[in-house]
């Protein structure tokens, strides 16, 4: 029973995390909010799949050379986790928003991690895209794409 509640805690977390990623700096906001599959595992073995809520705010437009905040929550069951963020367009590599944590939780709604946050300097003209690649819990347990590719979720536009 011991490993279900693991499994289920870990799925819980990497839903957390997907539950809010915001890019702050820039302009107004262009949100977006995509529902992913992912395969959960731990050190002990353990694996399972879950459907996560990640949103992700980006600058709707930025400059070259600007740089902005990204900051992340998740709907799910964990302490501590970092959401690793794919960049593409004319972004390229990724961005790790780090230090999410359990804010106060509400009787009735889902266990969430907030509070990370990166930082993205823009570096050429053209749209750059947002896909979330993974959910770190430290190296004790993790969540991945169960299939490729991961949808876009929100995109900047730089000039």
């Amino acid at each position: 029973m011991t490993s279900l509640r693991r499994r289920i805690a870990i799925c819980l977390a990497a839903v957390a995390v997907a539950g809010g990623l915001v890019l702050a700096g820039g302009t107004p906001a262009a949100a977006g909010t995509v529902t992913q599959r992912w395969l959960c595992g731990s050190i002990t073995g353990g694996t399972s799949y879950g459907n996560f809520h990640v949103t992700i705010t980006a600058p709707a437009t930025a400059t070259v050379g600007q740089t902005a905040t990204v900051t992340a929550a998740v709907t799910a069951g964990v302490i501590r986790a970092s959401l690793v963020i794919n960049l593409g367009g004319v972004g390229s590599g990724t961005i790790t928003a780090t230090g999410l944590t359990n804010p106060d939780i509400l009787p009735g709604t889902p266990w969430r991690v907030a509070g990370g946050r990166a930082q993205i300097t823009f570096t050429r003209a053209g749209d750059v895209t947002f896909r979330t690649s993974h959910l770190d819990g430290g190296g004790t347990w993790g969540c991945g794409a169960a299939a490729d590719p991961q949808p876009i979720v929100a995109v900047t536009r730089v000039s």
